[in-house]
């Protein structure tokens, strides 16, 4: 962020009449800010505009090269804001406490069995959970048993007829992103006739993604050992991407001569 100008630039956006814009632009300040911005955040959170407070989150999540304190700091600040009432804030809290990991992913995961209780459960929200199981780099946030767990919610979500549709959907995309293995499958082909054109839509996209995933072997170990993981619940790690084979020496990118007129 420009130096000493923090003041003037929020002023500004601030008063800008266009929300989207004003959104959009605190995501990047505060992206390449400091915690010294925490104020801010603070102010934009517990203000009238919910999409300048989920943007303030989403930028404090951007925020890189924090050391240990300031991470902790992140995490603690927000946690108390899955339970906030907005969606859209409360699913950026739930995707900053999926990164927390640890206890920060535990309060998330029982935020969300309390708000599906409650029949209040959030699209935005179960969307924050999307990168829980996926290993990046040999790496997931969540462990093994907090896996299990989201899946297990996951798949009550979708049951849920009590929950809007678009939660439901996002919950079986969810599902089907994280744990692509045959159990998936045949859980999305359940709702392969819903009547809901949203559920029907993510049940065949799903059973047709993780189908052509298990036919072509692209699934991958998880970072923990196999023999540890209760049958289908390994977190999914994203496939090595496959290096092109090297070309001649002095014939990189060289075109193939062309057929001959007979």
């Amino acid at each position: 962020m420009l130096t000493g100008q923090q003041a003037q630039l929020y002023k500004v956006l601030d008063e800008h009449p266009a929300k989207d814009v004003r959104a959009s632009a605190y995501v990047y300040l505060l992206r390449y800010g400091t915690l010294a911005e925490l104020p801010k955040i603070q102010s934009l959170v517990a203000g009238p505009d919910e999409r300048g407070a989920a943007s303030a989150i989403e930028g404090l999540r951007g925020m890189a090269g924090q050391k240990p304190e300031g991470l902790k700091r992140i995490c603690e600040f927000v946690k108390p804001l899955a339970q906030d009432p907005r969606g859209p804030v409360a699913g950026k809290a739930m995707a900053q406490l999926v990164a927390c990991g640890g206890e920060y992913l535990d309060a998330a995961l029982t935020a969300t069995q309390k708000q599906q209780k409650d029949g209040t459960l959030n699209a935005a929200v179960v969307r924050g959970f999307d990168q829980t199981c996926v290993a990046h780099r040999g790496q997931a946030h969540g462990s093994t048993e907090q896996c299990t767990r989201l899946r297990s919610i996951l798949v009550q979500v979708v049951a849920d007829v009590k929950l809007p549709a678009d939660t439901r959907q996002i919950a079986l995309l969810g599902i089907g992103l994280q744990f692509p293995d045959a159990a998936t499958v045949k859980l999305a082909e359940k709702y392969v006739s819903a009547e809901d054109k949203r559920i029907k839509s993510a049940a065949e996209r799903v059973v047709r993604s993780v189908g052509a995933k298990l036919k072509g072997g692209q699934v991958a170990p998880g970072p923990v050992n196999p023999k540890s993981i209760p049958s289908g619940n390994a977190p999914y790690v994203v496939p090595p991407r496959v290096k092109a084979a090297p070309q001649p020496t002095g014939q990189a990118g060289a075109a193939a001569p062309a057929p001959k007129a007979p």
